[in-house]
């Protein structure tokens, strides 16, 4: 039971806190309505699950990955700032209309595409990986007290 309350208040902690996923959030909701954003969020939810289930049963895999930290999060950092970089300067978001010039509604092929826009951006961040939350409770490093003396 204590562990399932930690992972509760973590889970919490977590949502609560600021970065690129809850600025997409807004910006798919903007742009495409309740059912855009949802779609992101539930993509980002599944990524959160594959790279839970991923981790915990590839552990040799993610030791190895440790190693290499740095080199990651140097290129998952690189990767975001180019994406922003591109998203801020060059890409034009235009709203698609119809003939008659009313914006055209939101359909299920659009929520595919944002679905997988949320699972793309969630599984390639870095903070996501190495925030320990999808660590294996083999991986993480422990705390030792001596007691006495």
């Amino acid at each position: 039971m204590e562990a399932v309350l930690k992972g509760l208040a973590l889970g919490f902690a977590l949502a609560l806190s600021v970065g690129p996923i809850i600025f997409t959030i807004i910006k798919q909701s903007l742009n495409n309505g309740h059912k855009g954003g949802f779609s992101f969020v539930v993509g980002v939810w599944v990524s959160d699950i594959v790279l839970v289930v991923a981790s915990n049963t590839l552990t040799v895999f993610v030791s190895a990955l440790s190693k290499h930290s740095t080199v990651i999060a140097y290129c998952g950092s690189a990767f975001l700032m180019a994406m922003g970089v591109y998203f801020v300067f060059f890409k034009k978001v235009k709203l698609t209309r119809d003939s008659e010039g009313n914006e055209t509604r939101f359909r299920k092929r659009d929520m595919a595409r944002v679905f997988a826009s949320g699972f793309i951006i969630n599984t390639l961040n870095p903070g996501v990986i190495l925030s320990g939350w999808e660590t294996p409770p083999s991986l993480r490093p422990t705390i030792r007290c001596r007691s006495g003396s």
